[in-house]
């Protein structure tokens, strides 16, 4: 079954075309994406330019795919969106800032399952939530000297990750740990 249409442009492509502007290809889908982010700031700064009179039924659709689109966009923790087999389709801003190297496989259409931490044993993550009847996970993954806790939920053909930093009440639950270890 076709998975319906989403706010954003379209997944990367699995065969990476030497023409990176052809249409689908990962750089025309980030093309896309700055574009949308574009607009969003457009519209923090004034009323939105829809390409039809304010008040349509086209610009009020629009304006409201926008403004949809808009909450991975300014989340400010990381959002990532993968496809089963370990492609990254999506990182929102905070994660492309978190993570380059993972923007960077994305962009080279490699499977990142096995190079990323963010993406840490992507076969048994697909497996559990595969599982699960309500298709989400939570786990906690260390990357460098931070510790994200990631809620994942399951789509028909995609998993999408939401992180937030717990570096520091991982550090406080150890200081207590020891704390608690030297009162015995």
């Amino acid at each position: 079954q076709a998975r319906e249409p989403t706010a954003w442009p379209a997944s990367p492509p699995e065969d990476n075309s030497d023409d990176e502007q052809a249409p689908g290809s990962v750089h025309s889908w980030l093309d896309d994406w700055e574009s949308v982010t574009d607009r969003l700031q457009k519209e923090k700064a004034g009323p939105p330019s829809c390409g039809a009179e304010s008040g349509t039924s086209s610009s009020r659709i629009e304006e409201a795919i926008m403004r949809l689109a808009s909450f991975p966009e300014c989340n400010p923790h990381p959002v990532v969106e993968v496809a089963l087999d370990g492609r990254v389709t999506y990182l929102n801003p905070a994660a492309r800032r978190l993570f380059p190297e993972l923007m960077a496989e994305a962009m080279e259409g490699r499977t990142a399952s096995s190079l990323h931490p963010w993406l840490t044993d992507w076969e048994s993550v697909i497996k559990r939530l595969q599982a699960e009847e309500a298709g989400t996970l939570m786990r906690d993954v260390t990357i460098g000297e931070s510790c994200y806790q990631q809620a994942m939920y399951k789509g028909d053909d995609y998993v999408r990750i939401y992180g937030m930093d717990i570096t520091r009440r991982k550090q406080v639950e150890a200081a207590l740990r020891k704390s608690e270890e030297q009162l015995k």
